[in-house]
């Protein structure tokens, strides 16, 4: 499979074109290396994999663009400009949904944390309401008081780590922090509960993570 992308100008608009080409190649064997051309394939998918997580860890760390390390891993890893270019763009496009992403996450935190201080100030408007009532005995208000007030500390608690995270992942945007789990973080958990899910051996489950991861 090959990508390739192109950017241009019409006027005082840019515009990008991108395809995908694909085809399929019958698994031919070298008789010089007795090994077959899916095995060089894989072995391209492993560099390939090894270097976008490289660039990504030297840009995250320098706070430098990908585009930027370009001379630099053409002559430390031995590829061409147009690889690199390949990778760069690959990567690119991780870190952008990955910042996308983000947002989200703290779009979503900010309406948990609404919804949870409306349900708060609903239950502290039933306390003032028991409070009230001259119908209800001491001990019912004091019972139906006591319930309220535990479940408004129990939700004050959660409201408290829902504004830690959002001001976590805040900083994460503003600085540029960015973070990607190769692979998927769902496939990297499934290692801890092997058997749950469908795996003999932690051997087994390496092997998807690398092929997943590149």
């Amino acid at each position: 499979m090959a990508n390739s992308k192109k950017t241009g100008k019409e006027g005082n608009q840019s515009f990008t074109q991108s395809f995908t080409a694909q085809t399929l190649l019958p698994d031919v064997s070298y008789r010089e290396t007795r090994r077959s051309l899916y095995n060089a394939l894989d072995d391209m998918g492993d560099r390939y994999g090894h270097i976008k997580r490289s660039l990504f860890r030297d840009s995250i760390r320098s706070g430098n663009k990908p585009v930027t390390f370009k001379n630099g891993y053409l002559v430390k890893y031995g590829i061409t400009a147009r690889q690199f270019n390949a990778i760069r763009y690959d990567l690119d496009g991780n870190i952008s949904s990955a910042v996308e992403t983000l947002k989200l996450r703290i779009i979503n935190l900010e309406d948990k944390i609404k919804s949870v201080k409306r349900w708060i100030k609903t239950k502290e408007n039933e306390i003032v309401d028991i409070h009230g009532k001259e119908k209800l005995r001491e001990y019912e208000k004091t019972s139906s008081i006591k319930s309220l007030r535990f479940a408004i500390h129990n939700k004050n608690r959660k409201l408290h780590l829902l504004e830690e995270k959002r001001i976590t992942l805040k900083e994460d945007l503003s600085k540029g922090r960015i973070r990607i789990c190769f692979g998927s973080k769902k496939l990297f958990y499934k290692q801890f509960n092997l058997s749950e899910n469908g795996y003999e051996s932690h051997e087994d489950w390496l092997a998807d993570w690398k092929s997943a991861r590149s």
